[in-house]
């Protein structure tokens, strides 16, 4: 089972993605100064080969909201909102406070869901319902840190 955390809305709205990833090729990483993996250099790669790189480890954890194309089954038990996207993050203050910033900044048009649940799991859920100006980060943290949890978003 994996913990999945997405939004759940009748209205598209933005994606979103703080983690500064970068695709680079090895000649750009040998560039850049990058220590090599232990097992190769980079010489030794494809020069035209892809490497997943970020400025700071931290980064890597930061917020990312993305649209879903191929809905999973397991989310259509919670929901028949039209636009669902994952949401991605470590469970911390800052992130807490990254998606607090990330909704606040929507135009809420209809409200939303956020929705934290195991995958192949399908149980009830708790729901809550909170207006956007009562929204804070202790609330996103506590749906999101919970496995089977939702909150409406208004």
């Amino acid at each position: 089972m994996s913990k999945y955390i997405f939004i759940a809305s009748d209205f598209e709205i933005p994606e979103v993605d703080l983690t500064n990833e970068q695709i680079i090729t090895p000649i750009e990483a040998k560039l850049k100064g990058i220590k090599p993996p232990c097992f190769c250099s980079w010489d030794e790669l494809d020069p035209n080969s892809e490497i997943l790189y970020f400025e700071s480890e931290d980064d890597m954890y930061n917020l990312c909201v993305r649209k879903e194309e191929n809905i999973l089954d397991d989310v259509r038990f919670y929901t028949d909102k039209e636009f669902i996207y994952q949401v991605s993050c470590s469970l911390d203050n800052k992130r807490a406070k990254q998606l607090l910033d990330y909704i606040k900044d929507i135009k809420l048009i209809k409200p939303i869901e956020l929705y934290s649940i195991l995958l192949d799991e399908k149980v009830d859920v708790e729901y809550s319902t909170v207006f956007i100006d009562n929204l804070n980060e202790e609330i996103i943290l506590n749906i999101i840190n919970n496995y089977h949890s939702s909150l409406i978003i208004k």
